[in-house]
């Protein structure tokens, strides 16, 4: 509990008034996936029910590779513990698959039917700088099953956090990229010093008082949608 009133204290120089908490790493590399994951979203549950006003969590699957074990939580998170959504990684399992593999098919299916919230971190990756590459790539290969305009139309729509990434190079890119409501303001707190987040926080509303009035650099406004709380973030 004195992480969450950690991350209170240190977001009030940004201005931050609601936190939603994520979990950094991926549970595949451990061997008690299926517990860990249940243990620590139980816990993040706790967390949020000592504040819920300022508080929500984003529940990690386990092992991706256990299709049941992971829908079962999937499940328990978003119906039992009213998670705010699920927290995905780059990749899992033997081999270092990728989202898109095949065999996680079931767990997208389960997602996109309960329209869950799926954050992926970190300004989504690499993902605007080599998505026309990759698009046309993959399909001129006859490696894709939709169109290169498909992949580019549905890119966009991903949901992005600025976890360090509020500078003046990387997050106009981001803006540009995304489509408009789809990108969150995320300080990546605790795993980065506070002089850290406090900078690249205070140079990402630089570039967000330039475009102000564009529909994609109202942070707060976005995050109140998808979460369904109030959200302010105060210059």
């Amino acid at each position: 509990m004195g992480q969450a009133n950690g991350m209170i204290s240190n977001g009030e120089p940004q201005g931050i008034d609601v936190h939603t908490i994520s979990f950094g790493s991926s549970m595949s590399k451990w061997t008690s996936a299926d517990d860990l994951a249940r243990a620590g979203n139980e816990f993040a549950a706790k967390i949020r029910d000592s504040d819920p006003y300022h508080l929500g969590f984003l529940a990690p699957p386990p092992f991706l590779d256990n299709i049941d074990a992971t829908i079962a939580e999937i499940n328990y998170t978003l119906d039992v513990l009213k998670a705010d959504g699920i927290t995905l990684h780059t990749v899992y399992g033997e081999g270092n698959n990728y989202l898109g593999y095949v065999k996680f098919r079931p767990v997208w299916e389960v997602l996109n039917a309960r329209k869950a919230v799926i954050i992926l971190s970190h300004a989504g990756g690499s993902l605007h700088y080599l998505v026309t590459r990759a698009a046309h790539l993959l399909a001129d290969a006859g490696l894709a099953q939709i169109t290169a305009n498909e992949y580019l139309e549905g890119a966009p729509k991903f949901y992005f956090d600025t976890a360090l990434s509020g500078n003046e190079f990387m997050l106009p890119t981001l803006l540009d990229f995304a489509s408009p409501g789809y990108v969150l303001f995320g300080p990546d707190f605790p795993y980065a010093p506070v002089p850290t987040i406090d900078t690249l926080t205070r140079a990402g509303m630089r570039v967000l008082a330039e475009r102000k009035g564009d529909k994609d650099s109202e942070l707060a406004v976005n995050a109140s949608m998808i979460f369904g709380k109030e959200v302010q973030i105060k210059t």
